[in-house]
C-alpha cells in the first residue's frame, strides 16, 4: 500500500495508472493500493485505486476533505469494499478516519481497512492513533500508509502491530493482520451510548436544580414562620 495523493493525473493518466498497477497487481500476486488526485476537466478528485491480481480495478473517492487544504476537490459519497481470497476489504482516505460516521459505515462490512494517507508531520501521531480508534470502535484490523506520517498497521483491538516514521527514502514495512473482524456496540449502534449520557446528565441536571430549588422554597417558608412567632 502507497500513500494519498502520489501524483496529479488528468483522465487518461488515471486510466493509464490503472492499467500499470493492475499489471503489478496480476505479475506480484498482490492487492496494490495507491492514492492520486485526478482531474476530469474542471473536476478534482482525492482517489485511491486498488488493484487486485484478477484484474479488477477500483477507485474510492475521499469523503471528508480538509477544509482550505482540499477545497478544489469534490467528496465522495460512498464508502468502497473489495471481496478478494476470502476478505472483505474497505477503502478510505486519511481524514475518512479521522470522522467516526465513515468508519462505522464500515463496521460489520469489512474486516481490514486499507488507508492511503497523507499528514502535515505535527499531526501525524494523532492521524495514526485517531485511524487506530476507528479499529477499536468498529472491530476491523486497519493499514495505513502516510505521506508526512507513519506506516502502521493496528489490529482490531487497537493494539500497535507496527508503526514507523516514513522517512525521505522509501520506508518499508510489513504486517500479519487477522482477516476475521469482530462485531462491536459503536458499529451496532452507533453514538446511543453517547446521547444516552448526554440525556443522563441533561436529566441529573433538571433534577439537581429541582431539588435546588425546593430546598430554597423550603429554607424561605421556616424563615416566615420564625419571624411571625
Amino acid at each position: 500500500m502507497l500513500p494519498e495523493k502520489l501524483a496529479l493525473l488528468d483522465s487518461e493518466g488515471a486510466g493509464r495508472a490503472a492499467q500499470d498497477v493492475a499489471m503489478t497487481a496480476r505479475v506480484t500476486g498482490a492487492v496494490v493500493i495507491a492514492g492520486a488526485e485526478v482531474r476530469e476537466r474542471d473536476t478534482y478528485y482525492n482517489r485511491a485505486l486498488l488493484a487486485a491480481p484478477d484484474g479488477r480495478v477500483v477507485w474510492y473517492d475521499k469523503q471528508r476533505l480538509v477544509p482550505g487544504w482540499e477545497a478544489r476537490n469534490t467528496p465522495g459519497n460512498a464508502p468502497v469494499f473489495v471481496d478478494i481470497a476470502g476478505t472483505r476489504l474497505g477503502i478510505a482516505i486519511c481524514k475518512d478516519m479521522h470522522v467516526p460516521e465513515i468508519g462505522r459505515q464500515y463496521a460489520g462490512g469489512t474486516t481490514l481497512m486499507v488507508v492511503p494517507a497523507y499528514d502535515f508531520g505535527r499531526d501525524a501521531w494523532m492521524g495514526a492513533r485517531m485511524t487506530a480508534l476507528r479499529a477499536v470502535e468498529n472491530g476491523y484490523a486497519v493499514a495505513r500508509s502516510a505521506r508526512n506520517g507513519f506506516v502502521s498497521a493496528y489490529d482490531r483491538t487497537g493494539r500497535i502491530l507496527v508503526e514507523r516514521p516514513v522517512t525521505d527514502d522509501m520506508t518499508v514495512v510489513t504486517a500479519s493482520l487477522s482477516p476475521h473482524g469482530a462485531a462491536t456496540f459503536y458499529g451496532r449502534n452507533g453514538d446511543v451510548f453517547g446521547w444516552g449520557c448526554v440525556c443522563l446528565a441533561v436529566l441529573l441536571r433538571v433534577w439537581l436544580g429541582w431539588g435546588g430549588l425546593l430546598s430554597l422554597s423550603s429554607s424561605n417558608k421556616s424563615l416566615s414562620r420564625n419571624q411571625a412567632k
